[in-house]
């Protein structure tokens, strides 16, 4: 009982049954608190569906960042290779070691 009276304090929406458990037996549920919750839970239903929206639109983003860098990573991986092969290319011939006749 005290929890229940808790968030009611708190302001937090409480579930119609819950909200009449927390009234002393034989008390009815005053119509303007059961309109006041109705709206306070429409409202939150209204705040969870933004936050929702938020959340898919952030991981979206997520997404198509990571999307972007692991295309980068590959670019990146590639000119790495380029200029291995060029500086392989570019490299003069080992030496011929003494006593040796280069072929």
């Amino acid at each position: 009982m005290r929890r229940l009276a808790l968030l009611a304090v708190l302001g937090l929406p409480l579930p119609l049954p819950l909200a009449a458990a927390a009234l002393p037996e034989g008390k009815a549920v005053p119509a303007q608190a059961v309109h006041h919750l109705k709206k306070q839970l429409q409202q939150r239903g209204l705040e969870v569906g933004r936050l929702q929206q938020q959340v898919t639109e952030q991981e979206s983003k997520s997404r198509q960042a990571e999307q972007q860098l692991q295309r980068q990573d590959q670019d990146i991986a590639a000119l790495q290779r380029q200029l291995q092969a060029l500086r392989e290319a570019d490299a003069p011939a080992p030496a011929a070691a003494p006593g040796q006749h280069p072929k």
